[in-house]
């Protein structure tokens, strides 16, 4: 395992734009996220990758998107899919972060 997962019941997180959260969309949000980093091999932001070329020349590729904006598109999709969960908010938008990255 390379990732944890842990949501507190107890706290009421919010999006941006100040709407609740519900439990699922910050789980299902929060599972997409660890699924990118671990079966997607994906850093937590956005990042470019580098390599070393002839042993003196850095090659930097083009930006890779992070396994957090991942499972925001995973969260629009699902959110496109069901209309009941377009008057709550966006767990890809709530005001937490990983603390580790």
């Amino acid at each position: 395992m390379a990732d944890q997962v842990t949501i507190n019941p107890n706290e009421h997180y919010k999006d941006s734009k100040g709407r609740p959260v519900s439990e699922s969309s910050l789980a299902f949000h929060e599972l997409a996220e660890a699924y990118a980093k671990i079966d997607g091999g994906k850093a937590y932001g956005d990042y470019n990758q580098i390599n070393v070329v002839s042993g003196t020349t850095l090659q930097i590729g083009p930006p890779q998107q992070g396994a957090h904006d991942e499972a925001v598109q995973r969260e629009f999709k699902l959110r496109g899919q069901r209309p009941n969960l377009q008057n709550s908010g966006r767990a890809g938008d709530q005001l937490i972060r990983d603390p580790h990255n």
